[in-house]
């Protein structure tokens, strides 16, 4: 809360699980992806159940 947005343009990498890989490798992907700068999200499959 409350931080400024950076200035400048980031990468956008968007993370979805799949083929068996679980949420935790995904996190930990996306973690490291952020702290070398890029801009990360993640979706779920509705149809998933949330598995």
């Amino acid at each position: 809360m409350g931080a400024a947005p950076a200035p400048g343009r980031f990468p956008l990498v968007l993370l979805s699980p799949g083929f068996s890989m679980p949420r935790s490798t995904l996190t930990s992907i996306a973690e490291e992806l952020a702290r070398r700068g890029h801009v990360v999200a993640s979706v779920e499959d509705p149809g998933r159940g949330g598995t």
